[in-house]
């Protein structure tokens, strides 16, 4: 499913050199490779299990959407469930709260 950017909460890139890479790589494909979300309901927004910097580079490569594999339930089980750490990107989003 395509999820309209303005619903994500998108922390700053922590690593220039991966974005680098993901926005080479958007602009040669022309397409975003999808990224893992599931919902906050504190921020109301959907929180990145996966997708960081995909997500800060489609932003700013002026796209309005973005593909996106929704994870339901509780954040901590949605991150259990894809094998991720949720931490890493709330400890980024803490400035939306």
């Amino acid at each position: 499913m395509d999820m309209p950017i303005r619903l994500i909460a998108i922390p700053k890139v922590w690593s220039p050199g991966r974005y680098d890479d993901n926005t080479a790589l958007i602009q040669e494909r022309k397409s975003v490779p999808p990224i893992d979300l599931s919902w906050h309901g504190v921020i109301r927004r959907f929180v990145i299990l996966d997708g960081i910097h995909r997500s800060n580079a489609a932003r700013d490569l002026g796209y309005p959407s973005i593909p996106a594999r929704i994870y339901p339930g509780e954040l901590k089980q949605a991150a259990r469930d894809l094998g991720s750490s949720p931490w890493l990107s709330l400890g980024r989003v803490s400035e939306y709260w």
